[in-house]
């Protein structure tokens, strides 16, 4: 697995001047950032010395480096030689933040202007910032782009599992395995679905009687016939088996129709998965699962996979549901979730599916999806609403919806949804998906936020 996969966001802090400066300014405004950042619980890693040279700057950004940080804020404390600021960028590679403040003495936003426009001709990934360190909105701009680029970096050698291949003509579930390890820095690991069956199958039922117990224990009641519960425990026994052979950092089944025909669905198997943490999107949706490990490193939680099956124009309320795979820890309870047995014409062998509604709080919406080859991530916020179980009964019975009320344009948010399937999680990180965007080099639909 990617040894960073559950470590926090550090950030890398250097705050730079010319000695002929207002050094005295500089050192202010170190010392308030240094502060004010620390106050945030985020890891940081900070020069004390001010940077004066481009030794200096070039020293820090080697300790920065060792140390692997997500992102580097240059906090520009005074008029500056613009050219060692862009060798130490080169030199790293590290997305950047270049660290304005308004003191007027300081020529702080001069010296930016022309380090900005350096570096956007250069094409290097960065973001200009303006205000100074007790401003909230300022922390809150820097801390949002610098998850962001900790998403970009973390992603760097990740080890995708595609279990299964293309999914009942789902083509925009597929990708260019190229262009992903171009854009996003993914290893896509092939493997064949019968490995998992094969597994799944010399597995004995005492060997999952334990998991079984835990289950019925924890959650609500099981409707499904005992003997598909183990064939359900045997697929996700062998699922983890299969993460842990081939250092996976996540992946996606493809279960339709071949494994839910010849064994059983692996809905149970990829609910736990999900609840553990273990991102795994259902139908081998490469760009689902791309866009549900995005969310669950920004929101450290569990991510929704579900089909926008429906939309209340009036209420402005998208309902997503899914065919039993939702991770089981967007119930609000455990003991919300009930196991049901899959519906007879989804597969010959069925499975066991989990049922429930979504909890509620405000979400994130997101989906990747192409235009003529280019990517394009859909976003937008939105807020689940509690509902009860008989609400599911609109759409499926026994399958895990979520009830979502938006604050939008309607219309145009049809027309944005460019795949089957739509992720969710739990709070508001729409300023990070629009500067990954903006790091990645991919378009974005974002929509107006009420006043």
């Amino acid at each position: 697995m990617n040894k960073n996969r559950k470590e926090g966001l550090r950030i890398g802090l250097l705050t730079v001047s010319l000695p002929a400066e207002r050094v005295d300014i500089a050192k202010r405004a170190d010392k308030l950032a240094y502060k004010n950042f620390t106050d945030t619980g985020i890891r940081l890693i900070h020069q004390d010395k001010i940077a004066t040279s481009e030794g200096d700057i070039l020293s820090a950004i080697s300790e920065f480096e060792c140390k692997d940080v997500d992102c580097i804020i240059y906090l520009i404390g005074t008029w500056i030689y613009p050219p060692s600021i862009v060798s130490a960028i080169q030199e790293s590679r590290t997305p950047c933040i270049i660290w304005a403040i308004t003191e007027p003495a300081s020529f702080s936003l001069v010296g930016s202007h022309v380090l900005h426009g350096m570096l956007d001709e250069m094409g290097a990934k960065h973001k200009l910032v303006y205000g100074d360190p007790q401003e909230k909105e300022v922390l809150k701009t820097i801390l949002a782009y610098s998850r962001a680029a900790m998403i970009y970096k973390r992603f760097k050698g990740t080890r995708y599992g595609l279990i299964g291949g293309l999914n009942l003509g789902n083509y925009t579930a597929t990708a260019d395995l190229i262009q992903i390890k171009s854009i996003f820095g993914i290893d896509t690991i092939h493997i064949d679905q019968m490995v998992l069956i094969d597994r799944a199958r010399d597995i004995s039922d005492e060997d999952c009687e334990e998991i079984f117990s835990t289950i019925k224990n924890q959650y609500g009641k099981i409707d499904a016939p005992k003997k598909v519960m183990l064939r359900s425990i045997k697929i996700y026994i062998a699922y983890k088996e299969i993460i842990e052979k081939y250092k996976l950092d996540f992946a996606g089944i493809k279960c339709l129709e071949e494994v839910i025909n010849c064994y059983g669905s692996c809905c149970l198997a990829v609910a736990l998965a999900n609840a553990e943490g273990l991102i795994t999107a259902c139908q081998s949706d490469i760009n689902a699962s791309i866009m549900m490990q995005i969310l669950h490193l920004l929101s450290i939680g569990p991510v929704g996979f579900g089909d926008v099956v429906t939309i209340d124009r009036s209420e402005k309320m998208i309902t997503i549901a899914n065919c039993g795979s939702m991770s089981a820890n967007l119930a609000a309870e455990l003991s919300d979730v009930e196991w049901g047995y899959q519906y007879e014409y989804m597969g010959e062998s069925r499975g066991a599916t989990a049922s429930f509604c979504c909890k509620p709080g405000v979400v994130t919406m997101a989906a990747l999806g192409r235009i003529k080859g280019r990517y394009v991530m859909n976003i937008c916020n939105g807020e689940v609403v509690k509902k009860g179980r008989e609400a599911l009964s609109k759409v499926r019975d026994i399958w895990p919806q979520a009830f979502i009320k938006v604050s939008l344009d309607i219309e145009k948010f049809i027309q944005n949804v460019r795949t089957g399937h739509s992720l969710f999680c739990y709070g508001d990180y729409v300023k990070e998906l629009e500067d990954l965007c903006e790091i990645l080099g991919i378009e974005r639909n974002t929509y107006e936020q009420p006043s």
